[in-house]
Formats: C-alpha cells, structure tokens, sequence
C-alpha cells in the first residue's frame, strides 16, 4: 500500500459558500433576502436591476429595513435602464458600461445582515441579487 500524507496550513479561517442568486419581480410588498452565514459581518451583494418605467428620469430606492433602514438610492437615470452593482468592491455602472456611481446617493451601497434581511423597493421593475454566506473552516 502507497499513499501519501500532507499538512494544510490555511491563511483565513473562512471560506465562501456556493454563490445563491434570487430573481424578483414582484414588488408590490417587501422582498425577504435569507442570510445564513458563521460570521457576524455585513453581506455585500451583487446585483442586478432594470429601473422602471413609472416616471422619466427615475430614482430607484432599495431600503433595507432590517439593517437600520439603511437605504441606497440612485438619483435621476432612464426608465427601463439595466444597472449592475458590485457592493463589495463599490461600482454601478449601466448597460452601456459607463459609471453612474455619482448617482449614488450618500455612497451607501446595499448590505446584507445575517438573517431575514426585509427590503422595501421602489422605481425597479426587476431585480437580480447574487451573495455568498461565509462559512467558518475548522
């Protein structure tokens, strides 16, 4: 019998989770965003939207009841323009790939907390969210 036996030494005692990616087109009442993660820091999602159509320009607003009414509003963009945000590393750029972080009112950007996180939105018509719990490594 050969076999080999080896020693791992990790850098960081966390490790992410499969990345879960919700789609929601509802928003008639507030969405329920379940986090389940090991550590007790902040989420910082991707995501993606399609502002609506109910005025031009539009100002859609995400608020986070569950984080303090912590709210991230978008000032002044077209109806019906496809926005990606990046929380984690603070870009929002539309379909056309030009920034419009200066949009971005008081720069805060949408953040998850560990549990239901019950989000109140406004001026969306579709919304595209992807996030990874954190998992803690023994």
């Amino acid at each position: 019998l050969h076999g080999w036996k080896c020693t791992c030494t990790l850098s960081s005692g966390w490790a992410f989770q499969d990345e879960i990616e919700i789609t929601y087109t509802d928003f008639t009442n507030d969405i329920v965003i379940p986090v389940d993660s090991d550590n007790g820091d902040y989420i910082y999602p991707a995501f993606t939207f399609v502002a609506g159509t109910a005025t031009n320009p539009i100002s859609p607003i995400i608020v986070n009841t569950s984080d303090n009414n912590r709210t991230m509003e978008i000032k002044d963009i077209s109806a019906q323009t496809e926005v990606y945000v990046d929380s984690a590393v603070g870009t929002i750029t539309d379909n056309t790939g030009a920034s419009i972080y200066s949009n971005l009112v008081d720069q805060k950007f949408l953040r998850l907390v560990n549990g239901d996180n019950v989000l109140q939105i406004s001026g969306i018509s579709e919304l595209t969210i992807k996030y990874q719990n954190v998992r803690y490594i023994i």
